[in-house]
């Protein structure tokens, strides 16, 4: 199948389509705009494309009318129902002054009107065309601006949620930002404690070490004297045994002043050279 075949196909389809299921109402109207055309072309006021373009106007104007109803609101919707009342009207009274101008039926002349009959012909002629014709406008007007109005409230909506969107966005990045402050003070509050309670430590640390410093030399000084005494009866008490080994019989206060000690400490130092068993 060529491509020309698979358009003309995909044509007939959709005219098939609206021909299907229009087809009832395309058979009503093709009555109307017969008569409308005719009763307009009537008496020679309008010539025969004009007429037919004028009936099928007034066809559309009428289905534009039902479609545009659905979708007006307030004085729309009275300027639709005018426009289908007035299209509704046209189409009866002019098909009726067309079958009385018949000449089978000869109610209004076919050639000489007269004054009567041509101001009757004058008015439903011009009075239906532009009242339907101002309808029309008025409907087409009305739901333009409801659009507009429409197309406005919804901009409107779509800004005020943008708006409150990003006023909850804000809203939110500003908790956040707040709770992050609090956390980084928090943190900032727990780092200095943490290094007040380091400084502490460490000045317990260094005030015991100073402590333990101190309390050593304190040992350190009291253990000299122990120490340097120690040695210094050490030395006396040799001396006292070689000052008795070369003399037993020797002063013991003469020997005391040679040492530069009382005679009682000479004693206690002779009493227990005697327990070592060294005299």
């Amino acid at each position: 199948m060529t491509q020309e075949t698979t358009v003309r196909s995909f044509r007939w389809s959709i005219v098939w389509g609206f021909i299907t299921q229009w087809w009832q109402q395309i058979a009503i109207t093709q009555a109307g705009i017969y008569l409308v055309a005719s009763f307009g072309q009537g008496h020679g006021i309008l010539p025969g494309p004009a007429a037919w373009v004028l009936a099928l106007g007034m066809e559309g104007t009428y289905l534009k009318g039902l479609i545009d109803a659905g979708h007006v609101r307030g004085r729309g919707q009275v300027w639709a129902v005018a426009l289908i009342v007035a299209t509704y009207a046209t189409v009866i009274c002019w098909g009726i002054a067309h079958i009385l101008s018949l000449p089978t039926v000869g109610v209004i002349p076919a050639e000489e009107l007269g004054q009567r009959w041509g101001a009757f012909i004058a008015i439903v002629h011009v009075l239906p065309i532009a009242f339907t014709g101002l309808c029309s406008a008025m409907l087409h007007r009305a739901r333009t601006t409801e659009e507009a109005q429409r197309r406005a409230e919804v901009e409107a909506e779509e800004r005020q949620r943008r708006q409150r969107l990003e006023a909850q966005l804000d809203a939110e990045a500003a908790e956040e930002l707040a709770q992050r402050r609090q956390l980084q003070l928090e943190a900032e509050r727990k780092a200095v404690e943490l290094g007040t309670w380091e400084s502490a430590q460490q000045a317990k640390a260094r005030v015991k070490l100073f402590a333990d410093s101190v309390r050593g030399e304190q040992v350190t000084n009291s253990a000299t004297p122990v120490h340097t005494a120690l040695e210094s009866d050490e030395t006396l008490k040799q001396q006292i045994v070689a000052a008795l080994t070369a003399n037993s019989r020797a002063n013991r206060s003469e020997l005391a002043r040679t040492l530069g000690i009382g005679r009682t400490k000479l004693y206690t130092l002779i009493k227990e050279l005697d327990q070592e068993g060294r005299i």
